[in-house]
């Protein structure tokens, strides 16, 4: 359920980290401590940086194995059922694993009616959606997005070593999820952070309800909704004004990102639920619904965080399980409500 190798590797904090210096070595004191406390400091990052690169790297030939061994099980003119490998496509992809589910999902209606039960839909550990964990679909999606940047945030590394941190921090969209460092996060959510705040604040919201923002589809979406809920979700860049981008392009992005997320909901509740999900991926999954706050919560305050069963922690975990829960019965505009 979880895709470590696609997530950034554990850091110290500067204090944390100049601690443990001071109490490995307690021979040095002054101008010589200072000096290891911040060797050691660069020679962390530089650590960091590398792990992160080649994990990408690593990625990248896993997610290539894993499009060529998937396949779709599918009708033919001779009413056979008969395997068909998937496009290596991972926006073909999630068409093919939504319309798995959505077709499984009928069947299981179908069949409930014809035993005089009543309609319900198919829970996530009966349908199998191709052959596919989560860790293996977050794999793809997140090396679709890492792997282009690769080659020039390596160039940048093998340039600047220990003070590409530095240069993060002005161009912090140039790093790979790998390599995002906790006090870098940020920087990546603050247009995000702009929009969900202005986006919960639309007068529209209270005249219409949320019930009725909620069930609002990609292309149903008031075109400031759209835009807001556009930057709120980073499904483009934040250098360029939304104005030119069509809004079919737009409207598309949000879809396919809807659908993204549905397929998420149903390999999480497939492959062993919230409670098996680590802490940084509880922290991503709710990042990516927008459940979390990040204007009052510190993103590092929260992947410091070692103890699973954390107040926080729980109620990510509740948040998230509504979401799941409710989503089915809205549409992308729900993604604006939280």
């Amino acid at each position: 359920i979880n895709a470590p190798t696609t997530m950034p590797g554990p850091v110290k904090t500067r204090a944390t980290l100049f601690a443990d210096v001071a109490a490995e070595f307690p021979e040095k004191q002054g101008v010589a401590l200072t000096f290891k406390q911040w060797l050691l400091f660069g020679k962390m990052f530089i650590f960091f940086y590398k792990n992160g690169i080649v994990n990408v790297y690593k990625n990248g030939k896993a997610a290539r194995q894993i499009l060529s061994g998937l396949y779709v099980s599918k009708i033919d003119e001779q009413g056979k059922d008969v395997k068909v490998r998937v496009p290596r496509n991972v926006t073909k992809l999630d068409k093919e694993l939504m319309n798995t589910i959505y077709l499984k999902n009928i069947e299981h209606d179908v069949k409930l009616r014809a035993e005089g039960q009543a309609s319900e839909v198919m829970s996530s550990e009966q349908v199998s959606v191709l052959n596919i964990s989560r860790s293996q679909y977050q794999l793809l999606h997140r090396t679709r997005k890492d792997y282009p940047k690769l080659p020039a945030f390596a160039l940048a590394f093998i340039i600047f070593e220990e003070f590409l941190p530095l240069v993060c921090y002005f161009v912090p969209e140039m790093s790979p999820t790998t390599c995002v460092l906790p006090m870098i996060f940020p920087r990546l959510m603050k247009s995000s952070i702009k929009a969900t705040e202005k986006l919960a604040t639309l007068p529209e919201d209270i005249e219409r309800g949320v019930e009725r923002i909620s069930r609002n589809t990609p292309y149903t979406l008031p075109v400031e909704e759209l835009h807001l809920l556009v930057r709120s979700l980073n499904l483009v860049t934040k250098y360029l004004p939304l104005s030119v981008f069509p809004e079919t392009y737009l409207r598309d992005k949000l879809s396919q990102y809807h659908t993204y997320i549905s397929i998420d909901n149903h390999l999480i509740q497939a492959n062993g639920g919230i409670h098996q999900l680590s802490t940084v991926e509880l922290i991503k999954a709710c990042t990516d619904r927008t459940l979390i706050d990040f204007s009052a919560q510190r993103y590092a305050d929260l992947v410091s965080i070692t103890d699973k069963n954390d107040l926080q922690l729980q109620i990510l975990r509740v948040k998230l399980a509504v979401f799941m829960t409710d989503l089915p019965q809205n549409q992308v505009g729900y993604l604006g409500t939280n």
